[in-house]
């Protein structure tokens, strides 16, 4: 699949044909190399309605191609670092059903994130004025809970595309990252089994 670059200024738009995958990156500041930040990442297979099993690994190849071609036009360097937000996790009614652990087992593990439920609470405060202090039933948090996990799997994917999470910036449902432009293209080597073959890439 050819990935097609387009950039404006320090703003990077990639995408892959038919828009199987897309991306938006601001590229570091010319003078001081910073401000480096991944603003979008999508792999979108269910728009042509086919299988997930047979785009994975797309969204990395996107990433490994649009990199690469950066530095070969100058615009990164090895010692740049891109920061990004993991975040969007979704859970369906049937995750959330599947969840076996107690209502106190949850609130627990949410505990372990500063401001987290504080901030559950002051949601249904507001929303539905309830007197404090507020009691947080199952239902208002499981989702959050679903989401939390589903989070933690997109923070280890980013993990394999070489980035590490900030310290002090895991929220939960958000967590700041951060990857050396060398530690992405460390990431991009094959580490084993056929090679992959490099994806065409046109402005």
């Amino acid at each position: 699949f050819p990935v097609t670059i387009r950039l404006d200024k320090q703003m990077v738009t990639a995408n892959v044909t038919d828009n199987l995958a897309d991306m938006t990156m601001t590229l570091p500041n010319p003078r001081t190399r910073e401000g480096g930040f991944l603003h979008t990442f999508y792999v979108n297979p269910r728009k042509v309605n086919t299988s997930v099993r047979g785009y994975k690994g797309l969204g990395k190849a996107m990433l490994c191609a649009v990199v690469h071609k950066l530095i070969q036009d100058g615009r990164l360097q090895s010692t740049d670092e891109i920061e990004l937000e993991a975040s969007g996790g979704n859970c369906s009614k049937e995750d959330q059903m599947a969840i076996d652990k107690s209502t106190e087992e949850i609130e627990a593990f949410l505990g372990t994130y500063e401001g987290l439920l504080e901030s559950i609470r002051d949601y249904y405060r507001d929303t539905e004025g309830r007197k404090e202090p507020v009691a947080l039933r199952r239902e208002d948090i499981l989702d959050t809970y679903c989401n939390v996990l589903a989070n933690q799997k997109l923070v280890t994917c980013y993990k394999t595309f070489g980035f590490k999470p900030i310290p002090g910036q895991d929220h939960g449902w958000v967590t700041g990252m951060k990857g050396s432009v060398s530690g992405i293209l460390k990431a991009c080597v094959p580490t084993g089994g056929k090679k992959t073959r490099r994806r065409r890439v046109r402005k």
